[in-house]
């Protein structure tokens, strides 16, 4: 069961008793059987990434025995520093049909949320000014399993990945990140299900367009991890929503998408399997704790059935074109990741709407899942970032 140890002085404990182990048992023990390759989780991995890979494997398990963190947006006198802007609410005329709906079921509400600005800035720092022609946005939206991780400087994986993106990416580029509503299941109460992140998201493309003045062909939409997920769900929700408020994007960005909260990939030969020791992400699937904090009041099967939540789902009624006339797509995976097979699945199901040409795809041999978020990840990490660079070069070439 998740979160057994979340009460005090149980949670303290088995935190204090769990780096004891790390640092007199498991540090020893890989030290030693990692100086051979065969022994690590990839043969190809060098002894500190295997050790490195392993403890951040570890760091989520207790985690998930003990409780997750909240985002952390910055008080107003720290906005300056940490390039905060606050995003009114999605007006209810923004949020329709099948969204609106189960909103309606979950009772959920649009709320004023926060967002960050990444890259150049205008006149007296000033974050947020208005956009100057031909400059490239990408609009982030974070990982974390849709309840933990921020869209804040301060998040290290955040802020790996998109000073990444300001390092590489064309100069004229500025990332927004906005700091979407994490969902919590029982043990902690139900709250921000699905789709309190999408209608934040919308209202985070709504102030792009109308406040900041983008052209929204010029907006890539990025996600990682759950991140992607979700914005996969906001290029569908704009594309057939057809609202003249929220016009079409420029591209979509999804790195090491996790679409399919249903596990219905799970199986002996599956990648959640073999890629088991190769990935950190176990427990964050395992425990089944996301799928249960987006479903809130909806039945478990929906997490199965529902494209919103799980568009590579094999359960999916897949004779509708969830993907029709979305934006040309990179998708980034890791040969080594838990999640491989459900980014294949994915990566077909979009080419069959898309075309080949419609959707590039990279694969990095042995990598883990979302490495463009870990620094030490190298060189992978930036090869990468590189591919991703000449991508965009060919989208503002309208290639």
């Amino acid at each position: 069961m998740a979160f057994t140890y979340r009460s005090q002085p149980l949670k303290s404990i088995y935190w204090a008793a769990s780096i004891i182990i790390i640092l007199f048992a498991r540090l020893p023990f890989w030290l030693f059987t990692h100086l051979l390759p065969a022994l690590r989780p990839r043969s190809s991995w060098g002894l500190g990434r295997s050790i490195a890979i392993r403890t951040l494997k570890v760091y989520v398990d207790i985690l998930y025995a003990t409780s997750l963190g909240q985002n952390s947006t910055s008080s107003e006198a720290k906005a300056a520093k940490s390039g905060l802007v606050w995003i009114e609410s999605a007006p209810p005329e923004l949020i329709v049909g099948e969204v609106r709906d189960i909103a309606s079921t979950n009772g959920v509400h649009s709320v004023r949320v926060a967002g960050y600005w990444y890259g150049p800035r205008g006149a007296g720092g000033q974050v947020g000014q208005r956009a100057s022609p031909g400059e490239r946005i990408i609009y982030h939206l974070h990982g974390g399993g849709h309840v933990m991780s921020s869209a804040h400087p301060s998040d290290i994986g955040t802020s790996t990945l998109l000073s990444g993106y300001l390092k590489h990416f064309p100069k004229n580029t500025r990332v927004f990140a906005v700091e979407y509503r994490l969902s919590t299941a029982e043990p902690f109460g139900i709250n921000n299900p699905f789709p309190a992140a999408l209608i934040d998201a919308i209202g985070g493309y709504r102030y792009l367009i109308e406040d900041v003045g983008v052209e929204p062909g010029s907006v890539v939409l990025s996600g990682d991890s759950a991140g992607a997920n979700m914005a996969v769900a906001l290029a569908r929700y704009i594309t057939h929503s057809a609202i003249p408020q929220l016009p079409p994007l420029g591209g979509l960005l999804l790195i090491s998408p996790a679409v399919d909260w249903a596990l219905t990939h799970a199986g002996p030969q599956s990648s959640l399997e073999t890629n088991v020791h190769s990935d950190f992400i176990g427990s964050i699937l395992s425990t089944g704790y996301s799928k249960r904090a987006l479903l809130g009041k909806l039945p478990d099967d929906f997490a199965a059935k529902s494209a919103w939540i799980s568009p590579a789902s094999l359960k999916l009624d897949v004779s509708e074109d969830i993907f029709a006339n979305l934006p040309k797509t990179l998708i980034i995976a890791g040969g080594a990741e838990l999640l491989l097979d459900v980014i294949r699945t994915f990566r077909d199901r979009m080419r069959e709407s898309l075309g080949e040409d419609g959707v590039t795809y990279i694969e990095v041999a042995d990598g883990t899942h979302d490495l463009l978020a870990i620094r030490f990840y190298e060189p992978e990490r930036t090869d990468t970032l590189i591919k991703v660079a000449r991508w965009l070069d060919r989208l503002n070439a309208g290639e």
